[in-house]
C-alpha cells in the first residue's frame, strides 16, 4: 500500500502577516497568521487535499 504524501506546510506570508499553504502550484491564503481561524481553514484544506489523494480541486 503506498504511503500518503506529507501535507503541505502551514507558512507565514510576512508582508501581509497572513498564513498560507502552497498546494498543487497555488497559494491558498488562510487568514491572519497563527489565528485559530487560519488553523481551522488549514485543517479543512488539508482534509480536502487528503480526500482527493493529494490533489486539491
Amino acid at each position: 500500500m503506498p504511503s500518503q504524501p506529507h501535507p503541505p506546510k502551514y507558512r507565514h506570508y510576512k508582508p501581509k502577516d497572513l498564513a498560507v499553504v502552497h498546494i498543487n502550484g497555488c497559494d491558498v491564503y488562510l487568514g491572519k497568521h497563527n489565528s485559530p481561524e487560519s488553523w481551522e481553514k488549514y485543517s479543512r484544506v488539508i482534509a480536502e487535499w487528503r480526500t482527493n489523494d493529494g490533489v486539491r480541486s
